[in-house]
């Protein structure tokens, strides 16, 4: 059985001379016995009024189930309510104390490498809610037009293995030719044309500006570096995109889909993926340890997010 904790910091509240060191006990005594039903007060937390709430919640997929006051998937960095196990289609009963004001709280569920792979809000504002993870990305957008005061419900896949620290791209790997270095051999800056040794290669915003990013001949291995506003990216079924430390990729137009087959997006820490619609991550694959920036999130298909611990989804729509 879970332990519910939460907590008053009564160090910050009171004076440390005997009065007041007694009344900061009876105080703490009176939230554990009254308002945690007999439950120990955790000192991560901060807030001094709580009420509980009973989450009747249903998960559609297997790992370790965190409960939250503040959306994970936007990188906040809050304690957990309640941290336990739960199995795939496991109706699980939950009581957690939580802040009075806090009315929306956020579950997630992580996988053994401690990647989100399912993340939602819901309404917490009864004594009793019922909660449940969607299985397919329409069931999450229907949530989430239901609940429009509800931000970030997502849908993540589990379909992959989730990538090592190693397989994020801090810099351009050395001896990777330069895409501004390349001619086209048949005049111009056609990128279908080009001779591009081990078809893997490193763009900018220079070269970017000079022959685009169209990768649509062969199995590409891209690497981006700095700031890069692209307005014709494709990439080929099977290439992958590596976004370096410190760069920064705005996708073309409004709404944009990773939809070739097997494709990879790795966004290393520090780099950042900005579109400036709906983001479609069909039939590929999004491993993001930086920022992705977009309106909405969609996975349709076989598409899979991975977002590690480090990672922000800055869901702005």
């Amino acid at each position: 059985m879970a332990i519910i904790t939460v907590s008053c910091s009564h160090d910050a509240w009171f004076q440390t001379n005997d009065a007041t060191q007694r009344d900061a006990e009876e105080y703490a005594s009176n939230f554990k016995n009254i308002v945690m039903g007999g439950q120990n007060v955790d000192s991560r937390q901060t807030w001094n009024t709580a009420v509980t709430t009973q989450i009747n919640l249903t998960s559609a997929k297997a790992g370790t189930l965190k409960i939250y006051t503040a959306d994970p998937g936007r990188g906040s960095a809050v304690a957990a309510l309640y941290t336990g196990s739960v199995s795939k289609g496991e109706k699980k009963s939950i009581t957690v104390a939580r802040p009075q004001d806090a009315t929306t709280l956020y579950a997630t569920v992580l996988d053994a490498n401690g990647y989100m792979i399912d993340n939602m809000a819901f309404d917490a504002s009864e004594s009793e809610v019922t909660a449940a993870f969607y299985t397919t990305p329409a069931e999450a957008r229907q949530a989430k037009a239901a609940r429009r005061a509800i931000k970030s419900v997502f849908n993540f896949a589990e379909k992959a293995p989730a990538p090592a620290e190693s397989d994020y791209a801090e810099s351009v790997p050395s001896g990777v030719t330069y895409q501004g270095d390349l001619t086209d051999p048949w005049g111009g800056n056609d990128l279908y044309h080009f001779v591009i040794p081990n078809n893997t290669l490193w763009v900018d915003a220079n070269a970017n500006s000079k022959s685009g990013m169209k990768y649509d001949r062969y199995t590409y291995t891209v690497y981006v570096s700095g700031n890069i506003v692209s307005t014709d990216l494709y990439l080929t079924a099977n290439s992958t995109l590596y976004l370096t430390k410190g760069s920064k990729l705005t996708l073309p137009g409004t709404d944009y889909s990773f939809g070739q087959s097997n494709v990879k997006i790795y966004v290393a820490n520090g780099a950042e993926l900005v579109c400036n619609g709906t983001l479609q991550i069909s039939n590929s694959k999004l491993y993001n340890n930086g920022t992705v920036t977009a309106s909405k999130i969609d996975i349709a298909n076989t598409g899979v997010i991975y977002n590690s611990a480090k990672g922000l989804l800055d869901i702005t729509g």
